[in-house]
């Protein structure tokens, strides 16, 4: 479609066609068009080439390969690990958020689960949490396979995880081999978190999302593990008092203003 742009709106991009604005919803549009818009949103996103489009890239699991978008250059990189739904593509598509930490000297990675090796019992797991079980799943294997991976293929050598819920778990289910990397955890959920022991091995970890009311957290001993690691009060004391999954009730421009500030930090 010929058509002028005009504006970003929500998760919509307004045009100007035949004299009338044209609001068109972001699942309708290819990710091409998506970057292309914000682009043209962002006086900055229009000079600087290296923040995107992203380099596609496939990367080899445990229970097969994967594609991830690397978001700029960088030799270091935050990568996301998503809760259980589409988090990628809500990041991708609210990438103008995150382009202060773009400019600042990071990439950025951003990749979905494979749908077996695991991820296939998360569902069941939460409903027997929520019904009032104790189940655990520990996905291992994932995260020191993504780093391996992201320094071979994309010469990443400095790593900044963070995990939202699922994704939490995930990163730390081999607490043991994050020695090199550091970690952002938001509202971890305790079912997919490896033994106390695991968790306390691993030194440079920052929690944000940590409340009474977060249903998916019950162990006193985690409680106070997460308050021990728990991110400046400033950054985080206007957050929902409840579960955050970023997208939904946590902003990608919240987010990536916690997240600058933590790069910034140290």
């Amino acid at each position: 479609m010929s058509a002028e742009f005009v504006r970003i709106q929500n998760e919509s991009l307004v045009v100007r066609k035949d004299g009338k604005e044209v609001v068109i919803d972001f699942t309708r549009l290819a990710p091409e068009s998506i970057q292309l818009a914000q682009k043209l949103a962002s006086p900055k996103g229009q000079t600087d080439r290296k923040k995107g489009p992203p380099v596609k890239r496939t990367i080899h699991l445990t229970s097969g390969t994967v594609k991830i978008d690397l978001w700029g250059e960088a030799k270091r990189s935050v990568v996301f690990f998503n809760h259980s739904g589409p988090m990628k593509e809500s990041i991708d598509r609210n990438m103008a958020a995150y382009q202060e930490i773009l400019e600042s000297g990071w990439s950025i990675v951003t990749w979905n689960y494979p749908k077996e090796g695991g991820f296939n019992e998360v569902a069941p797991t939460i409903q027997k949490w929520v019904q009032g079980g104790t189940p655990s799943l520990l996905l291992k294997g994932y995260t020191p396979a993504v780093v391996k991976e992201l320094s071979s293929q994309a010469g990443i050598e400095e790593f900044v995880l963070v995990g939202n819920s699922l994704g939490a778990g995930v990163v730390m289910s081999d607490a043991g081999d994050l020695s090199a990397c550091r970690v952002l955890l938001i509202s971890p959920t305790e079912m997919f978190l490896p033994p106390m022991d695991a968790l306390k091995a691993v030194k440079s970890v920052t929690v944000v999302g940590h409340n009474t009311n977060d249903r998916f957290l019950r162990s006193k001993e985690l409680h106070e593990w997460i308050q021990s690691h728990h991110a400046p009060t400033e950054l985080w004391k206007d957050l929902p008092n409840e579960h955050l999954i970023l997208g939904e009730n946590l902003s990608h421009q919240r987010l990536a203003q916690i997240l600058s500030a933590i790069l910034d930090a140290e």
